[in-house]
């Protein structure tokens, strides 16, 4: 058997009162760190310029002017890291749709 049950998707503030309830615990606040800890910060996109330029170059069909180009992007854009990443990850497997794909406007 079971006490209790909790459907998914659950809340956090659900699952914690749940368990507190049939545990007979007392809860109480601190000013420490949450237990979990906050979703990261979405990354930021290139700008569309940047995307439009990058497509051109792909377009070309010459991958070396294209990373180089990536190279220099990073250095302009620290915070499209991921983007880049991605990007730079799909160039050097020779992955055209998927640069095709992560270029989309």
């Amino acid at each position: 058997g079971c006490d209790d049950f909790l459907p998914k998707p659950f809340r956090t503030g659900e699952l914690l009162e749940k368990i507190g309830r049939l545990l007979a615990l007392d809860w109480r606040e601190s000013e420490s760190n949450p237990p979990f800890p906050s979703a990261p910060a979405a990354p930021t996109p290139l700008p569309a310029e940047t995307r439009a330029a990058l497509r051109e170059l792909l377009a070309a069909g010459d991958l070396a002017p294209f990373a180089a180009r990536l190279a220099h992007l990073r250095a302009a854009h620290p915070d499209s890291a991921a983007a880049l990443d991605a990007l730079a990850t799909a160039t050097a497997g020779f992955q055209l749709a998927r640069l095709r794909q992560l270029l989309a406007p």
